[in-house]
């Protein structure tokens, strides 16, 4: 399988996005391809700073989680079919509920491990590769979402995405 990484640029716009499945479309189509997907741009430092202010008990964590729904949502739909938006809305509102979970219990100072850290930062990289997945779909290419929590393949080894999101597309 060819392995693709994709720069946060690629993902951050409509038009941007548009610009890598057009890329990412004819490799599909010759080969298998995993396709690591990163946050949307500025998603991965929101998310720090919301940790951040979750924790001294200063973020409006239902506001918060409402703009990253916002953001992504918009996304969605411009590049993705209605069937697609309806087949992965589910999971991007279980991703978004984990999310507001997290910030809610460091706002009641319970606090989290470093690996639950990890994992809340990783939200934006597993929302964008729902986003990606949707896109490649109406796009008529196989495609599924995989976080390399679940599935340690060599390929994630080599594509250097041990906490990372990707997309396989056949």
């Amino acid at each position: 399988r060819q392995v693709i990484r994709l720069e946060r640029t690629s993902v951050g716009s409509p038009e941007k996005l548009r610009m890598s499945l057009d890329m990412l479309e004819p490799e599909a189509a010759k080969q298998p391809v995993v396709v690591v997907t990163p946050a949307l741009a500025g998603v991965t430092e929101a998310l720090v700073a919301a940790l951040a202010g979750a924790s001294a008990g200063r973020l409006a964590v239902e506001a918060f989680v409402a703009s990253i729904r916002e953001r992504h949502l918009a996304l969605l739909s411009t590049v993705s079919s209605k069937a697609e938006i309806a087949r992965v809305t589910s999971s991007l509102e279980r991703e978004l509920t984990t999310l507001e979970a997290y910030l809610r219990e460091a706002a009641s100072a319970r606090g989290r491990d470093a690996r639950d850290r990890d994992v809340l930062l990783a939200t934006g990289e597993r929302l964008a590769a729902l986003i990606l997945t949707a896109a490649l779909r109406s796009r008529g290419l196989q495609a599924r979402p995989v976080h390399a929590a679940e599935d340690a393949s060599d390929d994630a080894v080599r594509a250097g995405a041990a906490g990372a999101t990707w997309v396989e597309a056949a």
